[in-house]
């Protein structure tokens, strides 16, 4: 059975959304390209495919970045896409972010995933090229008023900042995702939000 067609909505009602779109794609198809690199058997293909340099993404990634571009997708069979496949919560992060320049970052979370959030510490990880960097995130809590419902849980709201490295200046596309409990596992296990 094929993979049934999804149809689209590109935010191009300008020339630079255009271009901002047209390289997000470009980008994701190489990344996700190199990240099934990880999943071939046959490691004479596999090598082969490993000498075209870029970030590797991993189906996750990969899915949520196309999700934001997914106007409508009808359901497919389970056995023609990656078991597990999901796309993560959105993360919202200012239009212009500086290595070394601290920024706010936002994202959704379920009012359970919120209270387990409280035992986590939690760091972004910034991957470029085939690096990533770690850098944990600084939470300030803060008290809300009854009428302030957004993103708060029983009068406090969450805001989570982080300063990507310097070392990132001049590196081009960097991924941006958020992980919890990274080195109380001692990275065993990365939890993305």
């Amino acid at each position: 059975m094929a993979v049934q067609e999804c149809g689209y909505q590109f935010p191009d009602t300008s020339v630079k959304e255009f271009v901002n779109v047209s390289e997000v794609l470009a980008l994701l198809a190489v990344g996700a390209f190199n990240g099934a690199v990880r999943e071939l058997e046959n490691r004479e293909y596999a090598e082969v495919m490993e000498s075209i340099m870029g970030t590797r993404l991993t189906f996750n990634q990969a899915w949520t970045i196309l999700s934001n571009l997914i106007a409508s997708c009808p359901s497919q069979p389970s056995d023609i896409l990656p078991e597990g496949l999901h796309a993560f919560a959105p993360l919202t992060i200012p239009e212009q972010v500086k290595p070394g320049v601290e920024f706010e970052l936002s994202y959704s979370v379920s009012a359970e995933e919120l209270k387990n959030e409280e035992s986590q510490v939690l760091f972004s990880t910034f991957t470029v090229g085939m690096g990533t960097y770690v850098q944990r995130i600084r939470t300030v809590v803060e008290t809300t008023s009854e009428s302030d419902t957004s993103g708060s849980s029983e009068g406090c709201k969450k805001r989570h900042f982080v300063t990507p490295p310097v070392e990132l200046r001049g590196k081009g596309a960097v991924y941006i995702s958020v992980v919890k409990s990274w080195m109380e596992r001692m990275g065993r296990t990365r939890d993305s939000i």
